[in-house]
């Protein structure tokens, strides 16, 4: 039975094309609500959720803010594993989409660090929430919010002054929980950091990776925390005569070293940081200095000292050149390449012209490049020979021959023991003509310079090749529509999270050809790799995240 409805599919498709974009499926109206508010204390770890009531739900996009000041955002986990969180500057977006969901499980679980005693709040902006039904046609409606903020009352803890060069999420402490802070300059400066409540010294354990940590046991005050830092000291070599200076530099101190050049004699001067070749240094007083933002690493001065000849420079020569060869090679490459008559070398600025062999009625696409370069190959119909402009013969000549209509095949979405192929043709086609599959006029796309059309088969690529080439040929008429790769698969004008989910079902096989029209099949590939996957879902939801939501 299967194999029946799908062996009918394309009959269906265009048919399918005039259906009112309605149809489909019922509206179901979602609410969405913040959790509960919170009583916490400054320093820890807290987290807020959004369910939805009303049902199941496919796909859901959600705006969220919240306050800066008194929390820092750590992490969020949405309904599906594949969801998109950003977070940008206090605001956060949720972006979803795969299997049916019921109204329990929540759309998003957001964690924050608390850093500063006072009321803060996390506040649901707006929020979209969709059955996958209504992906094909419709935008996702916005979902009513019952409750739109969840509150978090942040008691103070111990206040922690820090150092400059230090930083921490929070300035607050809590008594039996250990406190954290890093070094914000690791890279160019070496710490021994010191703490003391109430004046007395406390722990201040080195986590080794740029993070010091003191032991909630014994935190009872207020911590003051000193950075005791100095900037990192690195050797300086001196290679060659005349040198002279310091054996070492400073991070952020201007380093100074002199070239005491003799009469007689040309200097080079080459130097390396790190590694790394170094020209920042300036002449200074005498000498040469380099600034001390630049000192990160190992200095080597180097200078390459030489005679100057009193009877003048010296000169060098030799008989370089020589002329292009006269000859250049031709290749022929394609599946119409053995069919080619015409000489594998030809004279440079000559016209080479060659010949197909045509043993039936057979179409050959014929295109030429020399040294990689695509050059125009005229017809003469009358002599029967292509011909290359000797203007055009500068270099080696590739000649490619494809036999039959150029027609390319590939696996667009896999199904239940068959595959949806992806058929493109790419050749000429006249003025107020289109290609034809079956006799329906095939889709334009820009991105692949090709017609395009899609079918279901149990065959294999090269057999589908074959039965293409069959099946297309050139009429009178234009292109059934172009394919718009925006990310507007559904056709509806706007960019949204059921875009997103209506292309996590193409590429899942959730649709056939007979319950969606081939136009929205063909958006989905909005990356135009000549597939649908993953990658276009996720490359919809960043141009939501971007803000470019209109088609």
């Amino acid at each position: 039975m299967k194999k029946r409805i799908l062996s009918s599919l394309l009959a269906f498709v265009m048919l399918l094309s005039a259906l009112p974009m309605g149809v489909y499926a019922v509206e179901t109206r979602y609410s969405v609500a913040a959790s509960p508010d919170q009583t916490t204390d400054a320093g820890k770890t807290v987290s807020m959720s959004v369910p939805v009531p009303g049902g199941k739900y496919n796909a859901y996009d959600l705006v969220l803010t919240y306050d800066t000041a008194r929390l820092t955002y750590v992490s969020g986990q949405a309904a599906d594993k594949g969801a998109s969180v950003a977070e940008k500057s206090g605001s956060i977006r949720v972006i979803g989409y795969g299997a049916d969901k019921s109204a329990s499980t929540k759309v998003v679980t957001l964690t924050f660090k608390t850093k500063a005693a006072g009321t803060a709040k996390v506040v649901i902006s707006s929020a979209k929430i969709d059955t996958g039904a209504n992906a094909p046609t419709k935008n996702a409606p916005p979902a009513a919010i019952s409750r739109n903020t969840t509150k978090f009352t942040i008691q103070p803890g111990y206040t922690v002054t820090l150092d400059e060069g230090l930083a921490s999420d929070s300035l607050s402490a809590t008594a039996g929980e250990d406190y954290t802070f890093r070094a914000t300059d690791p890279l160019h400066y070496d710490y021994k950091p010191s703490a003391k409540i109430g004046g007395k010294d406390v722990t201040v354990k080195d986590n080794g990776d740029g993070t010091y940590t003191i032991p909630g046991s014994e935190i009872n005050g207020n911590i003051t925390v000193k950075a005791n830092r100095t900037p990192k000291t690195y050797k300086v070599t001196f290679k060659g005569e005349d040198l002279s200076g310091e054996k070492t530099a400073a991070y952020n101190t201007p380093y100074h070293f002199k070239l005491n050049r003799k009469a007689g004699y040309s200097y080079v001067l080459r130097v390396t940081i790190g590694g790394k070749s170094y020209t920042g240094y300036k002449a200074e007083n005498g000498g040469y200095v380099i600034p001390g933002a630049d000192i990160t690493g190992d200095i080597v001065v180097t200078a390459q000292k030489t005679k100057i000849n009193s009877g003048g420079g010296s000169s060098s020569g030799g008989s370089g050149g020589g002329s292009s060869a006269k000859y250049v090679s031709v290749s022929f490459i394609g599946s119409g390449a053995d069919d080619a008559v015409g000489r594998k070398t030809t004279r440079r600025g000559s016209d080479y012209t060659f010949r197909i062999d045509r043993k039936d009625d057979t179409d050959y696409d014929v295109s030429a490049r020399v040294n990689g370069v695509t050059v125009k190959c005229t017809y003469d119909s009358k002599k029967n020979i292509y011909r290359i402009s000797g203007s055009e013969v500068t270099g080696d000549i590739t000649i490619t021959i494809t036999k039959g209509a150029p027609v390319e095949v590939n696996v667009y979405v896999t199904l239940d023991k068959q595959s949806m192929y992806l058929v493109t043709y790419s050749g000429s086609v006249e003025d107020g003509h289109v290609p034809m599959y079956d006799g329906q006029n095939m889709y334009w796309s820009e991105a692949y310079n090709a017609y395009a059309w899609l079918v279901i088969s149990s065959a294999d690529e090269k057999e589908v090749v074959r039965t293409a080439r069959n099946s297309i040929i050139i009429g009178e008429g234009e292109a059934a529509a172009s394919i718009d790769y925006s990310g507007n698969v559904d056709l509806s004008g706007r960019i949204d999270v059921d875009d997103v989910h209506l292309d996590h079902d193409v590429y899942n096989a959730r649709y056939t050809l007979v319950s969606m029209v081939m136009h929205k099949f063909l958006n989905a590939d909005v990356n135009r790799d000549r597939k649908v996957d993953v990658k276009d879902a996720v490359w919809i939801v960043n141009r939501i995240l971007s803000g470019q939501q209109g088609a």
